[in-house]
């Protein structure tokens, strides 16, 4: 079985962080299109993260002990989280777009900030699951 899982998911990680830097950089210098680069990596980010989550699904179910279904289950609804959170983000990104405030801007930033902490924490616990209890 080829594993595409680790083939994809690295895609949405570097997207999304892109994609915050850019959120940051469009509020600090005020140009437009730094906006519309932070939308377009969050979108491809927010479908690599529907790749990744398909992927990881068809790996399954993988050859691990008791503590790393336990890991692998907290990996997976934490993926379903950071999918879900991103959807809204884009949701208010598409809705208010321009129209934000700097004070709405810095608040979506801070809150996407925030998600983004979900994603490292999933991706080091798949770290954890690769390197300490031989999945894939």
């Amino acid at each position: 079985m080829i594993e595409l899982h680790p083939a994809t998911v690295h895609f949405p990680v570097a997207l999304l962080i892109t994609g915050g830097i850019s959120w940051m950089v469009a509020l600090i210098r005020q140009e437009g299109r730094f906006r519309q680069f932070g939308f377009w990596l969050h979108t491809l980010g927010l479908a690599g993260v529907g790749l990744a989550i398909i992927t990881g699904n068809l790996e399954l179910p993988l050859d691990i002990n008791e503590k790393g279904q336990a890991t692998l289950d907290y990996h997976q609804t934490l993926s379903y989280v950071i999918a879900w959170l991103f959807a809204m983000l884009w949701i208010w990104v598409f809705m208010r777009g321009a129209s934000m405030s700097p004070a709405e801007g810095w608040t979506f930033t801070a809150v996407y900030w925030v998600c983004l902490s979900f994603v490292f924490w999933t991706s080091w616990l798949g770290g954890k699951l690769v390197y300490e209890y031989g999945a894939g």
